[in-house]
């Protein structure tokens, strides 16, 4: 049985300004960086045959933070990379929906009708989240692996492993920042055991 730790980055400095990021990037925020110790507490004892990140910024920081002292090379992998949202990189949600109402509709309320000029619509991005994993998997049975993702590419990957339609994407649970998924897959056999638990969060006057 293979062992998969999924999570998302740390608080990102977009984050907080509400903005966009995509394929684009900021720095992970004093909190950000918080939340992956927080994480980092919480599977520091787990041997990890292997850990898998997006090579984007925030999510490959947030890599750094959770190896801590294992002897274990990151492995970037472009297939983890948060969905392509091109000319929205970068602006609010006012700005894009002044640019395109119809799209930004279709993005949250109706993500199976999204279909963007440029960058990816959600069943391209469910696609090489899927290959990936499946390579993952195979490449790593019967072994324990961390992989550091972004919200949509899990989203993606959790509406195909419960075969649910990518009109359902963004259905509960929010996949708060570094939220802990965790499945178990032994060959054609899919346990969720955990979708975004985040009990590792503490409150932020405890910091």
């Amino acid at each position: 049985m293979t062992t998969l730790y999924i999570t998302r980055h740390g608080e990102t400095e977009w984050n907080t300004e509400g903005r966009m990021q995509g394929w684009n990037d900021s720095p992970l925020t004093n909190l950000g960086i918080t939340q992956a110790n927080w994480l980092y507490e919480r599977l520091k004892d787990i041997d990890f045959n292997a850990i898998y990140s997006s090579p984007t910024g925030r999510a490959y920081k947030t890599a750094e933070i959770l190896k801590g002292e294992r002897n274990i090379k990151i492995i970037a992998n472009d297939a983890l990379k948060e969905i392509n949202l091109s000319e929205w990189e970068g602006l609010d949600q006012k700005k894009i929906k002044d640019k395109d109402e119809k799209q930004f509709y279709n993005f949250w309320k109706a993500p199976h009708l999204y279909k963007p000029i440029c960058g990816e619509d959600f069943l391209e991005l469910q696609r090489r989240v899927i290959s990936s994993i499946r390579k993952i998997v195979k490449e790593h049975k019967d072994e324990t692996v961390l992989i550091v993702t972004h919200t949509m590419t899990l989203k993606a990957l959790m509406a195909s492993l419960k075969n649910k339609q990518i009109s359902t994407i963004w259905d509960p649970p929010l996949i708060k920042q570094t939220s802990l998924t965790i499945i178990e897959i032994d060959d054609e056999k899919i346990n969720i055991q955990m979708y975004a638990d985040d009990s590792h969060h503490k409150k932020i006057e405890d910091i």
